[in-house]
């Protein structure tokens, strides 16, 4: 039987794995670094070269004797219905313009095969729909941040793909407000995201100079705030530093003022916090979001620590997700065809 090839492509890492339509599981998995801005130095066409090639690769080694029925990539950004790509700043930041038609590119690849290319949002979301009945919206908190609504087991995007990219909602209009990687300033994604807490982290050590040196994260520094990495804030969170509370909460706010403001406009009841930053933090993140989301939201009986959860600890989700739309759009046999018409 034949088996689909699904991507999931990170701002670091590009996944790649063979999703099996009989067993509905991931049959094999590999990855490689994804292409991008801080690790590639090309022109503005050669980013999309440098990671289809680096598909190809990935895709020889689990699809040796065969070739797969359908290629399906979860990108990150907004995807018009044709596939078109129309912004991708955790990968190649700002220098990306304009939008692209990368299925054109992809099909000279796997010509023989459906072809099919979503947000990395929307492709966890088919995955997560298992688990959670009803509607929901998913918010992934990595190196940027995206969300997806869905809504009667489909997204929704409108009409042109715009819809679900909160990580670029202006929510500061200060001027020291901190940049994001699309090149805007005060933008959710780059206050409250992973890259976005490691940089106000750093701005707020030098602020709070003191205090910083005599947190945890302090003493693991020894006081340079240059050395801070995500993976030390996770460690200072957990161990309840208060300095490294202060840091998580402030930019954390500015997430649960857009998740109120979502079930203020949609009516939506049910939020899942996935992505690799937000499952490391844990469930003390979980249940600052729900503080949070309750002052920023008209009280009209929300029970708000029902209403926000933390995904699956799963990281091929995104994976999971790409197969089980691989499914839904899988060409029908001529055979079966067949039998439907003399139904």
């Amino acid at each position: 039987m034949k088996d689909a090839l699904v991507f999931d492509v990170g701002g670091t890492n590009l996944r790649a794995a063979r999703y099996s339509f009989e067993s509905k599981k991931l049959i094999a998995v590999k990855k490689s670094l994804t292409p991008n801005n801080w690790n590639s130095f090309a022109d503005e066409d050669a980013p999309f070269d440098l990671l289809i090639n680096e598909m190809k690769v990935l895709s020889a080694y689990l699809f040796i004797d065969d070739k797969p029925e359908v290629v399906t990539i979860g990108f990150p950004g907004p995807i018009t219905p044709d596939g078109k790509v129309l912004s991708t700043p955790t990968i190649w930041g700002s220098t990306f313009k304009g939008s692209t038609e990368l299925i054109p590119q992809l099909k000279r690849c796997w010509a023989e095969a459906t072809v099919n290319v979503i947000n990395d949002v929307t492709a966890a979301g088919y995955f997560l729909k298992t688990i959670f009945p009803g509607d929901f919206c998913v918010i992934t908190v990595s190196s940027g941040i995206g969300s997806k609504l869905f809504i009667d087991g489909r997204p929704y995007t409108g009409k042109l793909g715009r819809g679900g990219e909160i990580g670029h909602w202006v929510t500061d209009l200060s001027t020291d407000a901190l940049l994001c990687e699309c090149g805007g300033k005060g933008h959710l994604g780059g206050i409250a995201s992973g890259r976005g807490t490691l940089e106000f982290a750093k701005k707020y050590s030098q602020i709070f100079l003191s205090d910083f040196i005599s947190s945890l994260p302090g003493e693991m520094t020894k006081g340079n705030s240059d050395l801070l990495c995500n993976e030390i804030l996770v460690k200072a969170f957990r161990a309840h530093d208060r300095w490294t509370e202060e840091v998580i909460a402030k930019p954390g706010q500015q997430l649960a003022k857009a998740i109120a403001m979502i079930h203020t406009t949609t009516g939506i009841e049910s939020f899942i916090i996935i992505g690799g930053f937000a499952i490391a933090l844990g469930e003390r993140y979980r249940v600052s979001l729900v503080e949070s989301a309750e002052k920023f939201c008209w009280k009209l009986g929300q029970n708000w620590d029902d209403m926000i959860h933390l995904g699956p600890d799963e990281t091929e989700m995104g994976l999971i997700g790409s197969g089980i739309y691989s499914n839904m759009t899988r060409p029908i046999p001529h055979k079966l065809i067949s039998k439907r018409i003399e139904l």
